[in-house]
């Protein structure tokens, strides 16, 4: 959600065709504050507005939810607040936009960030995926429901090695993935891979 992304990624993206989700914090725009984590390092970037928002969902561009003031979901154990961030981010962006967002993005997105419960709640709420952001790729066989993405991260070499297909990335999974079994959502572990499953990839 920060307003530079109009001066040139979104219209660049919507010229090429090339579709894409922008996960939105939504208080920050309501109220014009930059992040908390920006004010840390000194740089106090705008947020979108709220009229940037709804007319990027006008311009066909998938928005999704960001939570309400992107706390570490980790860390979140009360329900009230899960509902706050959550659902309230979730209406925000439906009463600004007229039609309800089905995709969510958790703050920070390292597996410490999330928990099995806040997974589980975005399930019966009725989100189409949610994207972590530490690392992986995605395999025909992989779960449409988790969407893995590289965290952005400040030192570019680092980068440029998570962005080559690294074998830590692809056996590297969360803790927990979702299993719905019989229609009764389920969490299990998931198993290490073995070496003969290193071996034939």
């Amino acid at each position: 959600g920060y307003a530079d992304n109009c001066l040139h990624a979104i219209p660049t993206l919507l010229a090429r065709r090339i579709p894409f989700t922008y996960y939105v914090t939504t208080h920050h725009v309501a109220h014009g504050k930059p992040f908390p984590h920006d004010l840390k390092l000194g740089q106090p970037l705008s947020p979108n507005s709220v009229e940037e928002i709804r007319a990027m969902a006008e311009a066909g561009v998938e928005i999704g939810v960001h939570t309400r003031t992107h706390p570490d979901l980790g860390q979140v154990r009360i329900q009230r607040d899960l509902n706050y961030g959550l659902l309230g981010a979730l209406e925000d962006l439906t009463n600004w936009m007229g039609s309800r967002p089905r995709h969510f993005a958790f703050p920070f997105g390292l597996p410490h960030n999330m928990t099995p419960r806040a997974i589980q709640f975005l399930h019966d709420e009725g989100f189409e995926s949610y994207a972590s952001a530490h690392g992986g790729y995605k395999f025909p066989t992989s779960s449409g429901f988790h969407l893995r993405r590289f965290n952005a991260d400040p030192n570019l070499e680092r980068v440029k090695n998570w962005l080559s297909l690294d074998p830590r990335w692809v056996y590297e999974r969360p803790q927990y993935e979702y299993v719905p079994i019989h229609r009764t959502p389920a969490f299990r572990p998931i198993p290490s891979p073995t070496t003969s499953d290193q071996g034939n990839a």
